[in-house]
């Protein structure tokens, strides 16, 4: 699978410059629709596979790193779910109906307690880290007229707020792959994670719990369906 190289299109997204993250994303898509979905080979990292399809690509890396408030996204071979013929994957020349690129837009946020109390007793709660990410991939990819499948699966961030004196980091890792269709017409689905972590880059070394942490999961299927499964935050005072 062809590695696509992201550094070169590194983005600068703070709270003043909604515009121009915005800008920077379209221009990012732009360039992804002429880069990727024109893999020619199926080889590359082996995720995992389940009946009637397998997984290559990246499994887990990272999209923030050390709480900084300018980013850089590392090179990322993004993942497809392909068909599996006689325990081999089929390459991606090798079918066709791929359909354009998917753009889902997600928004997260990080969480933060703080001691006072609503009066129902709840312990009052307050955002401190707002992002919205972009799932993107290739749907409805067929092999002999069947199945469902996917590929060029990537998450790059779109809009960050860190918050005041914050800093954020986030990951992504494919936790899951399945065949939720059936065998005789597939349906591929990736279960992904965005997990996100804000620190108060003063304070945090000094008091490790001056931090919050938030896990979304999505399901990402070859149809071109992208939905939240959950999400869970962990508060901290």
């Amino acid at each position: 699978m062809k590695k696509v190289s992201l550094i070169s299109f590194a983005l600068l997204l703070t709270v003043s410059t909604t515009q121009a993250a915005k800008k920077a994303s379209d221009d990012l898509l732009e360039t992804l629709g002429d880069s990727i979905g024109k893999s020619t080979t199926a080889t590359g990292k082996y995720i995992a596979e389940a009946e009637a399809i397998i997984a290559f690509g990246e499994k887990v890396y990272n999209i923030f790193e050390r709480g900084e408030t300018t980013y850089e996204i590392q090179e990322v071979e993004p993942v497809s779910i392909l068909p599996k013929v006689n325990g081999i994957a089929v390459e991606p020349f090798q079918m066709d109906s791929w359909g354009e690129l998917v753009s889902q837009d997600v928004n997260l946020s990080v969480v933060k307690a703080y001691g006072s109390k609503d009066e129902n007793g709840v312990i009052q709660q307050k955002p401190v880290s707002k992002l919205i990410f972009s799932i993107v991939f290739r749907p409805n990819g067929k092999y002999e007229g069947k199945g469902n499948y996917l590929t060029d699966l990537v998450v790059i961030p779109k809009f960050v707020d860190p918050g005041f004196l914050m800093g954020v980091e986030a990951n992504v890792s494919v936790i899951n792959v399945a065949n939720v269709g059936s065998a005789v017409n597939p349906l591929a689905e990736a279960i992904i994670r965005i997990q996100v972590k804000a620190r108060n880059k003063f304070l945090a070394p000094l008091f490790p719990h001056q931090q919050a942490e938030a896990s979304y999961l999505y399901s990402v299927r070859g149809n071109g369906n992208v939905s939240e499964l959950n999400g869970t935050t962990s508060l901290v005072k």
